[in-house]
């Protein structure tokens, strides 16, 4: 069981404690309880040669943030909150942190880090709401700050033929935006972003790049389709091949750059 579920070894221990305390006030040779005792010290140290020991950052080193809620929560809204914080890290490459709750109204965030310019980094990408962006041509036609955020719906897929679709609606400055970068454009693809990376590169493999792609379409094309998805006055997100690692000096890379691993 410590092998196979690993995430319950704390659970298995203090089951076996519990177990081994009834059993020592039944047992009444000494020998039997030895025993016992002996496989509980087995049990423990094979957790730990199949695991590890579990050190918090206490011990290991690393940045704690914690989050206070403006009032208490439920369960059910707190462990939305803890996924909600969860993919908004995962999304923007936080893939090392941990989120947890602390009681009913505090949020704990945990980093290996303890880089002043990481932490700043986690705070300000936490601390603010997403940031929407859609772009025609590569230009942006509408900014989240144009969206009235009670418009903001989801379409029945009955209406837009089983696709995904989202819809909402613009104030008169978004409107007017929309319109001029879109004028004349009446075919081309609003491609929709929230938190779009700056100064990045996306890398993915071959295999990445034709999953759910059909068969009649290039290899060529298909990364000139995410080529043109990826443009933005000057902001352009680049694109990666694995396969081509050893090409980097085609891209622009400054030091600055973040690496979007698919």
């Amino acid at each position: 069981a410590i092998y196979l579920l690993p995430q319950y070894n704390g659970l298995l221990l203090i089951a076996s404690l519990a177990i081994f305390g009834t059993l020592t006030a039944l047992w009444k040779e000494p020998n039997y309880k030895i025993a016992g005792l002996g496989a509980l010290v087995l049990l423990s140290l094979l957790n730990i040669g199949v695991n590890g020991l579990k050190f918090g950052i206490d011990f290991s080193g690393g940045t704690r943030i914690p989050v206070l809620l403006e009032k208490p929560v439920d369960q059910a809204t707190m462990s939305d909150l803890v996924q909600i914080v969860k993919a908004r890290a995962s999304i923007l490459g936080l893939t090392e942190i941990k989120v947890r709750a602390v009681g009913d109204s505090q949020i704990y965030i945990e980093t290996p880090s303890s880089d002043p310019e990481q932490i700043k980094f986690i705070e300000d990408v936490l601390s603010r709401q997403g940031v929407y962006t859609g772009v025609v041509d590569g230009k942006i036609a509408i900014s989240g700050e144009n969206i009235y955020t009670n418009s903001i719906r989801s379409i029945n897929s009955q209406q837009v033929n089983a696709d995904w679709a989202v819809g909402f609606s613009v104030n008169k400055e978004g409107g007017e935006t929309f319109a001029k970068v879109v004028k004349g454009k009446g075919n081309y693809p609003l491609y929709m972003f929230l938190d779009r990376p700056n100064d990045a590169v996306i890398l993915l493999s071959k295999f990445q790049l034709r999953a759910n792609a059909p068969a009649e379409i290039t290899d060529v094309e298909l990364i000139k389709a995410i080529n043109d998805s990826l443009r933005l006055e000057g902001n352009d997100i680049g694109l990666l091949l694995t396969e081509q690692l050893n090409l980097t000096s085609e891209l622009n890379l400054t030091n600055k750059t973040r690496v979007i691993l698919s």
